[in-house]
């Protein structure tokens, strides 16, 4: 009895969310950092909801067990720093580190989770990546991303046997708008011109990004001209 205060009082103070399960995978334990970050109240969840109601698929709830099983991420019937998602009350993804670990319970096996918030990383980290292959003026892929992608695009056109097209657009009298208007307006102009470069979902997105790429090297070579 004194063992299980004990651990109700550590997971109820513990600043990650913690969730455990019973043998058949239902939830026994769901402490208050998971309310907060999932917005389930315990008294809903714990001893009513199977933890595969907190994956987005089966199989991503499976993969969990089954690596967990390997001992490829920590020693086997533990895993340590697993990337995954759940799902809030909601609907949405949080995105998660996950570390657990099996425990015994009668004839079968349960498990206890902690786990970690990456949602701010993962923003930071979609927000750097964006910063790092787009133009901070007119918000097109730059060069970097244009040389990576045309590099794999030929790769994959050797591989396959097929032919990979590059598209330049010239603008008529851009230079102008530079020369009359000033550079910042010829960086609005640009920016509204390459939007009209993308396309809907059924054509790949690296052929808009091929147009788009030329237009922002034409644009560079523009602006160099008029300097």
């Amino acid at each position: 009895m004194r063992n299980t205060t004990v651990l109700s009082e550590i997971t109820a103070i513990c600043p990650d969310p913690i969730i455990a399960v019973d043998g058949k995978g239902i939830i026994s334990v769901f402490n208050p950092a998971a309310e907060k970050l999932l917005g389930y109240e315990a008294a809903e969840v714990v001893g009513e909801m199977h933890i595969r109601a907190l994956y987005s698929s089966e199989a991503d709830a499976r993969a969990v067990m089954l690596t967990m099983l390997s001992g490829r991420l920590g020693a086997p019937g533990k895993l340590e720093g697993y990337e995954t998602a759940i799902l809030a009350c909601d609907g949405s993804r949080i995105p998660i580190r996950l570390s657990a670990s099996l425990i015994k319970d009668g004839d079968r096996r349960g498990s206890i989770g902690f786990f970690h918030d990456l949602t701010q990383q993962k923003t930071l980290e979609a927000n750097l990546k964006k910063q790092s292959i787009t133009d901070d003026l007119s918000g097109l892929y730059n060069q970097r991303y244009f040389y990576s992608r045309l590099s794999k695009e030929m790769e994959r056109a050797k591989r396959y046997g097929n032919n990979v097209s590059l598209i330049c657009i010239d603008l008529d009298g851009f230079k102008q708008v530079n020369d009359r208007l000033g550079h910042l307006e010829g960086i609005r102009l640009f920016a509204e011109w390459g939007s009209c470069c993308w396309r809907p979902s059924g054509i790949r997105i690296w052929h808009s990004a091929m147009v788009a790429m030329s237009l922002w090297c034409f644009y560079r070579i523009l602006t160099v001209s008029t300097v």
